[in-house]
């Protein structure tokens, strides 16, 4: 029924379509690893400015206890806002009254505050960070 030309010319147009087939696939196949990759690229890239904006911020509440470490007393309660980073920085001054292992007290320490309020996804957001500070009452006050 077939002739032996038409057979083979059947043989070698299969062999063309599974060579389609294979390229199809192979292109396929790339563009699903380089998708990948991309989506991977992108959470990478967003957790970065995750992060660098964290740090951005912990280092403006290092400066703001540096800054509130040098001010006297009276002035170490203040507050800043950072128009860049969109996030107001404030320092809170507490006095402590502690006593040490004989009972006596001691004067002159506080607890220095510091917090960070921003907006995050559309939510208020805070961050602190506080240390004791000893201020010794200065004689002839």
């Amino acid at each position: 029924m077939w002739s032996e030309s038409a057979s083979s010319q059947f043989g070698k147009g299969g062999e063309r379509a599974y060579l389609l087939l294979d390229v199809v696939l192979a292109v396929t196949i790339f563009a699903i690893a380089v998708t990948g990759i991309l989506v991977a690229i992108n959470r990478i890239t967003e957790t970065s400015k995750f992060y660098a904006r964290d740090m951005q911020l912990q280092y403006g509440m290092d400066a703001m206890l540096v800054e509130a470490r040098h001010r006297p007393l009276e002035q170490m309660a203040f507050e800043r806002h950072d128009s860049h980073l969109e996030v107001v920085y404030r320092s809170e001054l507490e006095a402590l009254n502690e006593v040490n292992s004989e009972g006596e007290a001691l004067d002159g320490l506080y607890r220095l505050k510091v917090s960070a309020v921003f907006t995050r996804g559309g939510e208020d957001e805070g961050d602190s960070a506080e240390v004791i500070v000893y201020r010794p009452e200065e004689e002839g006050k």
